[in-house]
């Protein structure tokens, strides 16, 4: 069911998004069933209308390359609060 959202739904980055990205592994690497699928916590920096997205680190440095926004995923941080302290 979810692959079949997924061609169906439109991602619509927008500046300043937080996002992830999918790690692509070649034959050699580790593709167990616990390796992390997508990595670090990045900042969209430029979107551009064919789905490129120009990508930051959190420290401010952008990543050499553009990516292609059918690797990226949206990060949704969760609100903890406590309302009980």
């Amino acid at each position: 069911m979810v692959k079949a959202y997924n061609k169906r739904v439109i991602w619509v980055f927008k500046k300043r998004d937080q996002v992830l990205k999918k790690i692509l592994l070649t034959s050699g690497e580790d593709q167990s069933k616990w390796a992390s699928k997508y990595e670090g916590l990045y900042v969209v920096n430029k979107a551009f209308p064919r789905k490129a997205l120009v990508l930051t680190k959190m420290d401010g440095d952008d990543l050499p390359n553009p990516e292609n926004s059918n690797i990226i995923k949206m990060y949704y941080a969760q609100c903890t609060l406590s309302i009980y302290q």
